[in-house]
C-alpha cells in the first residue's frame, strides 16, 4: 500500500490536469487555474511522500513525467492556443494547411509547448541526481503561461501592460520564450534546504520571501517577476560561485 501512494497523488496530478482542460476549453478560466494549482501541489507532494515513505521506484518516476506533459505541457498550451485563436474569426486548422492561410497559423506556436516540455522532461530523467535544475523546470515554465489568461483577465492589471499581453504576436512570442526557457543551458538552483548554516540556505530563503511579496503584493501579475526573478538570482548566483 505504502508504494501506491506516491504514484496515486501522481495520477491525481494527471487528473487534475485533464479536468484543467475540460475547464479550458469551457472557458472556465479560474476553474482551470485552480486544477493547474493542485497539479503543482500535487507534483510537489508525489516525490515528497516517496521519499518519506522511502518507496522511490523507477515506475513513479516515469508516471511522473507523463502527468507532467500533460500538466505542465498540453493544458498551458491548449490554454495559450484559446487565448490566440479569438484572434482570427471562424478559425479552422483544416483551411489553414488545405488553403493556405498561413497568417492563421500563428496559434498553433502553442504546440511548440508540449513538445518542449516532453524534451526537457526526458532530458532531466537522464540526468544523475544533481543539486541544480538544467533549464526552467516544466511547473515553473506552466506556470508562467498560465498566469497570462489570469493577467488579462485581472482588474489589478495596467492598461497598457493588457494593451501588450492581448494580441496573438505576443502571446505566440512567450510560447516560443517559454519554449527557450525549458531546455536553455543555464542552471537554476533548486528550493531544497540544505543542513548547515542559513548562509547555506540563503539564496532559496531570499527567493521565497520575494516570492511571498510579490505574490501578495501584485497578485497574479507577481508570477511572472517571480519566475524573471529565480532565473535572475540563479544565474548570479552560479556566476559567483564558477568566479
Amino acid at each position: 500500500m505504502k508504494k501506491f501512494i506516491p504514484n496515486a497523488l501522481t495520477l491525481m496530478n494527471l487528473g487534475s490536469g485533464v479536468l484543467a482542460i475540460i475547464a479550458a476549453f469551457q472557458e472556465a478560466w479560474s476553474l482551470t487555474f485552480l486544477f493547474f494549482v493542485l497539479c503543482l501541489a500535487l507534483d510537489f507532494l508525489d516525490g515528497g511522500v516517496a521519499r518519506a515513505l522511502k518507496v522511490p521506484s523507477e515506475l513513479g518516476k516515469q508516471l511522473d513525467s507523463l502527468s507532467d506533459v500533460v500538466s505542465f505541457g498540453v493544458l498551458p498550451a491548449l490554454v495559450m492556443f484559446l487565448y490566440m485563436i479569438p484572434y482570427y474569426p471562424d478559425w479552422n486548422i483544416g483551411r489553414v494547411f488545405s488553403e493556405g492561410r498561413w497568417e492563421e497559423f500563428l496559434p498553433l506556436v502553442a504546440v511548440l509547448v508540449p513538445m518542449s516540455t516532453a524534451l526537457r522532461l526526458g532530458r532531466f530523467n537522464l540526468m544523475e541526481s544533481s543539486s541544480y535544475f538544467l533549464g526552467l523546470p516544466s511547473p515553473a515554465n506552466a506556470l508562467l503561461l498560465m498566469s497570462i489568461p489570469m493577467i488579462l483577465r485581472s482588474d489589478k492589471s495596467p492598461e497598457a501592460l493588457l494593451a501588450f499581453l492581448a494580441n496573438p504576436y505576443t502571446l505566440a512570442a512567450i510560447c516560443l520564450f517559454s519554449t527557450f526557457l525549458l531546455n536553455a543551458p543555464f542552471r537554476l538552483f533548486t528550493l531544497k534546504f540544505k543542513g548547515g548554516s542559513f548562509q547555506d540556505n540563503i539564496v532559496p530563503i531570499l527567493f521565497l520571501i520575494a516570492a511571498l511579496v510579490l505574490l501578495l503584493t501584485l497578485g497574479y501579475l507577481g508570477i511572472p517577476l517571480i519566475i524573471l526573478l529565480y532565473i535572475g538570482m540563479s544565474l548570479l548566483g552560479i556566476n559567483k560561485k564558477k568566479a
